[in-house]
């Protein structure tokens, strides 16, 4: 137990002056994740490399996470500049939230080194946590991961759910991904908690154009032959990253040869791992599938280096961490026109497509065979936005301002009249 817990909620009487902010006090954050390194997820990943990035820049950072059956993690581990707390969880999806919501909101309450509460999404596992901090007095800040999963709360009719909802209006900011997101967080009349647009980062010195012998490394790493363009794809293969679209679209093309290199786990979904067998099964000889799985961290870059394009086929992200590693790496981007990926690549930086439209990915993929000299200048202005404006370093300092912010009251209602932080 943590010896300042007796004193009340916000008089934690140790010395805090510190690294983060030139003298100001340091900023002391607890993170509460659903899923965390080494489990698979996007938005987990994401929350690591920003996490961090904070602890490098003198914030406190305290992660909360599950441990799941069968995940070889410790319970406490501390690396990185980070401190991580895992919860041994029940299988099952409903009491595994409930398990770690009630976990975390135990910890929280037993533990008084904590300034804010920083909620990766928001589900039930949030309810309790942040139930508990607002009863502590301290700050709750929520960051949306997924459009249309943890997006803007609305009611279902299921009781259950307008837990969620409740708890959800009652958090003092949000950190919207995207335009839509942020608009739709502006426009609810219930919603009071401050909004601002803080888009995912991107490591741009790990992920960075490769030179020609790096391209052709990589590419002898995985036998991938001299002439054959490869478009690839990163995430888990399930039915919302629509990668089964990707394989019909390179099924379709005209260009040839043509290799759709798919990295990312198995869908968990039973459904969705024999679609995509079908979808295969039905290439040409010269298009072809290779999958490789769940590509460990330092061996991602690699993977991007490899390949020609990179297409992103999804129904629903928040923002696309996979799309702005494929940027940054210089790589020509098709995706589908939804919330995040829009966000990046309607200025000319890529190319969008409506979701589910496989002849217009084959003309995209085409197109890009075709004039290389204009695939390779897309790339480009994809790097340069990237570099410009979602570096990771950038991002940190947001949110470091935006943690200061809430720690020193100047905390806005959202409104229709409140400023666009992006």
């Amino acid at each position: 137990m943590d010896p300042a817990e007796d004193f009340p909620a916000g008089t934690d009487p140790r010395p805090r002056d510190g690294a983060s902010g030139g003298g100001k006090p340091t900023i002391r954050v607890v993170m509460l994740f659903p899923f965390f390194p080494p489990d698979y997820s996007g938005a987990g990943i994401q929350g690591e490399r920003l996490a961090r990035e904070l602890a490098a820049a003198g914030v406190e950072v305290q992660v909360l996470a599950p441990l799941h059956p069968g995940v070889d993690a410790p319970r406490v581990e501390q690396r990185e500049g980070l401190r991580i707390r895992r919860f041994r969880v029940p299988q099952f999806d409903f009491e595994r939230k409930f398990s770690l919501g009630f976990q975390a909101a135990v910890w929280l309450a037993g533990h008084s080194d904590w300034d804010l509460l920083h909620i990766h999404g928001f589900g039930y596992y949030a309810i309790a946590p942040a139930t508990v901090a607002r009863s502590r007095g301290r700050r709750v800040l929520v960051k949306t991961t997924l459009s249309g999963g943890d997006g803007v709360p609305k009611p279902d009719g299921r009781p259950h759910h307008r837990l969620i909802v409740e708890a959800y209006r009652r958090v003092d900011a949000v950190v919207a991904l995207s335009a839509e997101l942020e608009a739709g967080f502006r426009e609810d009349p219930d919603f009071r908690a401050h909004v601002v647009r803080i888009p995912n980062g991107v490591d741009t010195e790990l992920f960075r154009p490769a030179s020609a012998a790096e391209k052709r490394a990589a590419r002898g790493k995985l036998g991938i032959v001299p002439d054959e363009f490869v478009v690839v794809t990163v995430g888990r293969l399930d039915h919302r990253k629509r990668v089964v679209d990707l394989v019909k679209a390179v099924g379709r093309a005209a260009s040839r040869p043509l290799c759709a290199l798919l990295a990312g786990p198995d869908s968990p979904f039973p459904e969705d791992p024999p679609m995509l067998d079908r979808a295969e099964a039905g290439l040409s000889a010269e298009a072809r599938v290779q999958r490789l799985g769940n590509v460990s961290p330092d061996d991602l870059p690699d993977v991007y280096r490899a390949a020609d394009a990179f297409v992103l086929a999804s129904s629903a992200e928040g923002m696309p961490n996979a799309l702005l590693e494929a940027m940054a790496t210089g790589l020509p981007c098709i995706a589908t026109d939804i919330p995040g990926a829009r966000d990046l690549l309607e200025g000319g930086e890529g190319h969008l497509y409506s979701v589910g439209d496989i002849a217009a990915l084959a003309r995209g993929i085409d197109a890009l065979v075709a004039d290389p000299a204009a695939a390779t200048a897309l790339g480009a202005r994809a790097r340069e936005a990237v570099v410009s404006r979602y570096s990771l370093g950038a991002v940190v300092g947001r949110y470091e301002a935006e943690y200061r912010r809430l720690l020193e009251g100047d905390v806005v209602a959202a409104d229709s009249s409140a400023p666009t932080d992006c």
